[in-house]
């Protein structure tokens, strides 16, 4: 599916401690940082994190992206967190916000620019 539409995954991150033992499980950023390391190019300002808890989303702010949350409509997003958007399943994050990203250069409805 994904080489149909053109995608690709390069790698896999996980995180196989327990709850406080370690830097790398979210909301802490030690796996985007090893991926950041794999992956030099990898500009946190310019990337968007889909995530389904708000856990992710305190990583995503924390690196600086743009954070879609997949989760039923109505998600309470504790204020200060910056969520981009939210949708009920990837393919509606995908259609909703990151394709509409894609053709207008960010400047699509929820979305917001550092």
């Amino acid at each position: 599916m994904l080489e149909a539409s053109r995608a690709r995954l390069d790698a896999i991150y996980y995180c196989p401690h327990d709850l406080g033992q370690c830097g790398c499980r979210k909301p802490q950023i030690g796996m985007f940082l090893e991926a950041q390391r794999d992956f030099p190019d990898i500009d946190f300002l310019a990337s968007a994190l889909v995530g389904d808890s708000l856990k992710d989303m305190e990583a995503g702010a924390r690196l600086g992206c743009r954070n879609y949350l997949i989760g039923p409509p109505g998600t309470k997003i504790p204020a200060g967190l910056p969520v981009h958007g939210v949708g009920d399943s990837l393919d509606a994050v995908v259609a909703e916000y990151l394709l509409k990203e894609a053709g207008d250069g960010g400047r699509s409805k929820g979305v917001e620019r550092p």
